[in-house]
């Protein structure tokens, strides 16, 4: 009996944590035991160039709560997802739902997932590049987990085999460094798009603290920055304090500036091109409570507070990407990266550096907006955002001036600032106007029609 308890004692518990899935402790993730995986259809659907060629969108994961309008998904891809029960059938349901198929679940419905089966096909289908060999063994790594929790020792046992198979065959990198980097760089992508869906700072930290665990130097030590910032930011949280619409309304234009820069943190812009970048100006009418709009339209008096933030690297919630299918080419803009684009909406000028900001306002700062634009009309310096900006400030006071410089300036010059004039010009200028139209110079024929686009945001 004692010899048979020594041997039993030896030998490792089936319930303690394998090696390869200790990564996964770094992270506060859930439990699927006891839950249901279940597939859910989203209610929505996409068609293809055959009307008959229809599918609706599912998600599968954990089902870890439901009510009458929502249910709490744990995926594949470790993000717990709040997804809205909105039944939504396409008007020619009635032609189409011969083709759904049998045993799917209909819009905002769900059905179980047989997760042995899906444990089962992990196996198979080894991916040929290192990359594919990459996803599928974080994939696999993911499903032991669950298993793991779930108590299926047989199914984890045999998932962890093919986790380390498919690493070795991806890398000679140790296979638990490869599963490390692979469970550190599915965390930073959901912690970017958590930050950009609003989840609380808190969380955020907590995310970013255990991405530091599992890759501290990953990105030139990003992580240890991240957390920082976020301890920073819960600090500066804490002892603000919000002022109402109407107090903020009557509150000078220095301290008005104060309380948007503080907001800019919660600046949650998306991009909407690839490949391109995030743009914090999203188009349309101003918003009184869109940060770059409110601080555009403060102006002048921003400037220096602006300029301060050149250097603050903490991030917002904008979130950028290469191509939206690779998640590791997502990032957060930070302070300065949104600071500098309400500078350039502000001013036409755009500064790499906080030191080229501070040479720029030493020199034009005490000219103010207007004295500084009519200098670069005069120049021909950046000509059409000063005819944009003068114009929209009291197109009455510079009509003339700006009509005073189309008449001296070349054939290109005339288009690009024409259009923008014409949307203000008076019946006075309509010789001027016609000019432009008649001017048979290739080059106007080439931009006729070119004029700046329409604009009606101004500078303080």
């Amino acid at each position: 009996m004692l010899l048979l308890s020594l041997v039993l004692a030896a030998q490792p518990s089936l319930d303690r944590t394998p090696e390869l899935l200790t990564p996964f402790a770094c992270l506060d993730l859930p439990s699927c035991a006891g839950a249901m995986l279940v597939e859910f259809n989203t209610s929505g659907w996409i068609r293809h160039g055959d009307p008959a060629d229809f599918s609706f969108l599912y998600e599968t994961g954990w089902l870890l709560g439901q009510d009458a309008e929502h249910v709490v998904l744990w995926d594949a891809e470790l993000r717990i997802r709040r997804l809205a029960r909105k039944p939504s059938f396409p008007d020619d349901w009635s032609r189409l739902s011969a083709s759904h198929p049998a045993g799917r679940p209909l819009p905002s419905e769900w059905h179980e997932v047989d997760f042995a089966a899906l444990c089962r096909a992990a196996h198979e289908d080894m991916p040929a590049d290192e990359w594919g060999l990459k996803d599928e063994a974080l994939k696999a790594a993911v499903l032991a987990l669950w298993a793991h929790q779930r108590r299926e020792w047989k199914l984890r046992d045999d998932l962890l085999v093919t986790v380390r198979a498919r690493y070795e065959a991806a890398s000679p990198v140790p296979v638990l460094e490869q599963l490390r980097a692979g469970v550190a760089a599915n965390a930073r992508w959901r912690a970017l798009t958590d930050a950009n869906e609003g989840t609380p700072r808190a969380a955020l930290l907590a995310a970013w603290r255990g991405i530091a665990q599992l890759a501290p130097q990953a990105r030139d030590g990003e992580a240890g920055h991240m957390v920082a910032a976020y301890e920073n930011m819960l600090i500066e949280d804490a002892a603000h304090r919000k002022p109402g619409d109407a107090a903020l309304a009557e509150m000078p234009a220095a301290a008005q500036v104060d309380v948007w820069l503080h907001r800019l943190r919660d600046l949650a812009a998306c991009q909407r091109g690839q490949p391109g970048g995030c743009e914090v100006f999203m188009g349309g009418e101003p918003s009184a409570t869109w940060a770059p709009d409110a601080l555009r339209a403060l102006g002048w008096a921003a400037v220096p507070g602006l300029i301060a933030r050149l250097d603050d690297t903490r991030p917002t919630r904008s979130l950028g990407y290469w191509r939206n299918f690779a998640p590791g080419s997502y990032y957060l803009l930070t302070h300065a990266d949104c600071s500098r684009q309400i500078l350039y909406a502000i001013t036409g000028e755009w500064f790499e550096t906080c030191a080229d900001a501070e040479a720029w306002w030493r020199e034009h700062g005490e000219d103010g907006a207007e004295r500084f634009l009519l200098g670069q009309l005069e120049r021909g310096v950046n000509m059409r955002f000063a005819v944009e900006q003068l114009l929209a400030r009291d197109a009455r006071a510079h009509l003339s001036r700006v009509a005073a410089v189309l008449e001296r300036a070349d054939a290109t010059q005339r288009i690009e600032l024409g259009g923008e004039f014409a949307r203000h010009a008076g019946a006075e200028h309509l010789p001027l106007l016609q000019s432009l139209l008649a001017c048979d110079d290739p080059m106007v024929c080439v931009l006729r029609g070119r004029g700046a686009r329409p604009s009606r945001r101004t500078i303080a």
